[in-house]
């Protein structure tokens, strides 16, 4: 199933020009997943700025993050302040997800050299298809 819900195929019609005439073949082809996230969310418990607070992201993929060095990078606000090793958790959700590998990496990037930004990185293991409820 396609993330957005809808079917991921392409439809070939042959013979068919106008209204009236009667079509003479089509065919559904089954389409390639796109590498994409859908269906992403961001929560938090507070706004109020200088203030810590646990941030939960959902996100599904349409296709596996491979394994040794794939992973997911998330931009902050330029003003956002974050701990340089994070540890992600398994948030709850009203969705079925899925469990992040148990081997994946958490930093966070706050340099001057380049954009800031949340690095959850693959190790042995592979990031599938499918939604991710994760708090950091």
């Amino acid at each position: 199933v396609a993330p957005t819900r809808e079917p991921n195929v392409w439809v070939v019609e042959v013979g068919f020009d106008d209204l009236n005439a009667g079509r003479r073949a089509a065919v559904a082809v089954p389409g390639q997943q796109v590498r994409a996230l859908s269906d992403a969310m961001v929560a938090y418990g507070t706004n109020v700025a200088g203030s810590q607070t646990r941030i939960t992201f959902t996100i599904t993929l349409a296709t596996a993050i491979p394994a040794n060095g794939g992973g997911l990078r998330i931009t902050p606000p330029t003003d956002f302040v974050f701990v340089e090793q994070c540890v992600p958790t398994d948030a709850t959700s009203d969705l079925a997800t899925t469990p992040l590998p148990a081997d994946i990496e958490c930093r966070f990037r706050a340099s001057a050299a380049g954009p800031r930004a949340i690095h959850l990185v693959t190790q042995d293991l592979v990031m599938l298809p499918g939604s991710y409820s994760f708090a950091l």
